[in-house]
């Protein structure tokens, strides 16, 4: 019987030893952080050469940028190089979160002769000489993780 008491004991021990460590706190996992909103696309660009503009415009939309695009056109003149950058924020939160770095931008102009290239922040955008003024659209492809927004800009280039 000594033995019977002895294993009983043990298994008791075993149940009890089982049932404390199962019912240690589980701790949760947060989840994956989800892209940021982009509620606001900033422009600014500095033109090179004398009597020449700069460019600044900005698209905002409280609702998300997603699939719309501006009204306002981006103008630029022909034969004119501009450097600059573009500024995604989100405006949902207060303050204001800047989250650009945390896109990967992509810019596709159809229409007239702009070539923009970036290199990290920085951006340059070169037009070439229209025997007329131009028009096209400017679309912006936003991308974070598996997360894709754009918007779209009306394109004027003047002599």
């Amino acid at each position: 019987m000594n033995k019977i008491s002895k294993i009983a004991g043990a298994l008791l021990f075993m149940v009890l030893l089982q049932g404390f460590f199962s019912c240690k706190e589980k701790k949760t996992v947060p989840p994956a952080e989800e892209a940021g909103k982009i509620t606001a696309v900033l422009f600014d660009f500095l033109a090179e050469g004398k009597g020449k503009q700069d460019v600044s415009v900005q698209f905002r939309d409280a609702d998300g940028i997603n699939n719309k695009q501006s009204a306002t056109p981006i103008r630029f003149q022909a034969n004119t190089t501009y450097t600059g950058k573009i500024t995604l924020l989100d405006e949902s939160k207060t303050p204001a979160a800047e989250v650009t770095s945390s896109y990967n931008i992509t810019y596709k102009v159809t229409g007239p002769k702009v070539t923009i290239t970036k290199n990290n922040q920085q951006l340059t955008v070169e037009t070439e000489a229209a025997t007329t003024n131009a028009d096209g659209v400017l679309r912006i492809e936003m991308k974070q993780g598996t997360d894709v927004q754009n918007v779209s800009f009306p394109v004027l280039i003047s002599q």
